[in-house]
């Protein structure tokens, strides 16, 4: 499984990384953007899913979105604040971050 994390801190960086590998069985690639147009160079077909943050220096993810969707990849948004703007399936706010994405790595890895 290859996943992108597109996340500007460090803590929520190291804490993904800690539950996907928690949860994910077998092999399983990590890659990390840290800013928008690391992303959009990173964002290929071969990303199974993108666990991403909603606010970067420099932009944030609707600026990315458009890019997810046209190559039909999986993701996850998470953000302090409530987003109304994101499908409230692919949302997880960043005080439940642990839980919320520890449960939807687990229904995605069934």
């Amino acid at each position: 499984m290859k996943i992108l994390i597109i996340e500007d801190d460090y803590r929520f960086q190291v804490l993904i990384r800690g539950i996907i590998l928690s949860v994910i069985t077998g092999q399983v690639d990590i890659d990390l953007a840290e800013t928008v147009e690391e992303a959009l160079t990173q964002l290929d077909k071969s990303i199974d899913l993108v666990v991403s943050d909603y606010q970067f220096p420099g932009g944030n993810f609707p600026a990315i979105l458009e890019r997810i969707t046209s190559l039909n990849l999986d993701y996850i948004v998470s953000s302090s604040l409530i987003r109304k703007d994101i499908l409230p399936e692919r949302f997880i706010s960043k005080s439940n971050l642990l839980e919320g994405l520890r449960k939807k790595l687990q229904s995605k890895a069934a």
